[in-house]
């Protein structure tokens, strides 16, 4: 009896939306099955050969193949992204051998990054919509932002403003964005990924009006991505210009892969704890290694569906920046908790605890320019007074 091998049948597929692969006639030999993973211009980056035994009816089910295809899938994070926008190639390709006995065959599948199952986006159509957990979002005037879609070469992007043009008056303009079909490859998939922060928005709607605005001005702006076939998807970005007295920014890699923040707006505690190393040398006590050890308590501030999912991919992140992307700024959240009685069905607050990676934020500080930064009070004095 040949080999007969199904799955569900796409031929592009995100990683863990893939489910399991039949494979019927196994010989009581069992089945050896190669796996070749490769990416567009780097060529075969893994492979792997694994051999199963079959049930008594001379079938193997196969789980677990979008895990390794999620292993293998690229994925950018904010330092990857140079300019206002960027094109990047987007899936693996996993071709899989399946032998038994003298029997032979095989399958390709092209993967796309994901961490979680995206619950159905794979039958609504891989590109036509945001690769993002947010329709509506709330972000802060400086807070890094970036938007992302498959791109197939049958879509449109534009950004429209709500903005105050004069006091009391508000307008609203909007504008297409250029995409380059150019870009496009037969049998390779791409990103779009571009900024959607407030100041990008807001610099073009100066471009575009001749004026000469500030995110002060702004109110809200949205994305739309629409497809040839009228299917259309909208993200709004509301502009928050409420102050906070403390506000971390936490950049991530979000569920697809791609680079999305998150701000932490509610109290902050901070902890210092003296470690060291401590022992006998030549009859005395001695201290070999002391340090100050800080650990930051943040509060999300209350959290709505949206943010919730986008506070658990935060968790999942293999890494996690404060601010901006560099090596001393990376941290690692040790803790989180939060507290829902139920019936419940409003938004959450979480309390996140996490450290820096390592001391080489601790910068020395030249003492003519501590000199300029001297006063009256020093910084533990409240100013908030009028």
């Amino acid at each position: 009896m040949a080999l007969k091998v199904s799955d569900n049948g796409e031929s592009v597929v995100f990683c863990m939306d893939y489910g399991d692969i039949s494979v019927k006639g196994v010989s009581s030999g069992g089945l050896v099955v190669r796996y070749e993973f490769e990416r567009y211009q780097e060529g075969i980056i893994d492979t792997l050969e694994e051999t199963y035994h079959p049930d008594k009816n001379g079938q193997v089910r196969i789980k677990g193949v979008g895990e390794m295809a999620r292993r293998n899938a690229p994925v950018w994070a904010f330092s990857s992204q140079n300019g206002l926008e960027a094109y990047r190639y987007a899936s693996v390709n996993l071709k899989m051998s399946f032998s038994s006995g003298e029997d032979n065959a095989s399958l390709k599948r092209r993967f796309l990054y994901a961490d979680v199952a995206t619950e159905g986006m794979q039958n609504q159509g891989i590109s036509e919509c945001f690769l993002t957990r947010y329709s509506t979002r709330r972000i802060l005037p400086g807070q890094p932002v970036t938007l992302a879609f498959h791109f197939q070469g049958q879509q449109t992007l534009s950004v429209g403003v709500a903005y105050i043009d004069r006091p009391g008056h508000a307008a609203y303009v909007s504008w297409p964005v250029v995409l380059d079909y150019g870009q496009l490859e037969d049998g390779v998939e791409q990103y779009f990924i571009h900024k959607a922060d407030c100041i990008t928005v807001m610099d073009r709607l100066n471009e575009e009006t001749r004026g000469e605005f500030t995110e002060d001005d702004m109110l809200w702006y949205t994305f739309t991505l629409q497809t040839g076939d009228g299917a259309e998807d909208t993200v709004r970005f509301e502009v928050d210009h409420r102050k906070y007295p403390v506000t971390s920014i936490l950049l991530y890699q979000s569920c697809f892969g791609l680079p999305e923040s998150i701000a932490l707006h509610g109290a902050e505690t901070v902890t210092a704890e003296m470690e060291g190393t401590f022992g006998t040398m030549g009859q005395a006590y001695r201290k070999l290694f002391t340090r100050l050890d800080y650990s930051h308590e943040s509060n999300t501030g209350y959290l709505g569906p949206d943010d919730r999912d986008a506070f658990e991919d935060l968790l999942r992140s293999p890494k996690v920046y404060l601010g901006s992307v560099a090596e001393e700024n990376e941290v690692v959240i040790t803790e989180t908790e939060a507290e829902e009685v139920l019936p419940h069905a409003g938004p959450v607050n979480f309390r996140v605890k996490w450290k820096r990676v390592n001391a080489s934020y601790h910068r020395f500080k030249n003492k003519a320019v501590a000199a300029t930064d001297a006063g009256v009070f020093d910084k533990s004095f409240d100013k908030s007074f009028e």
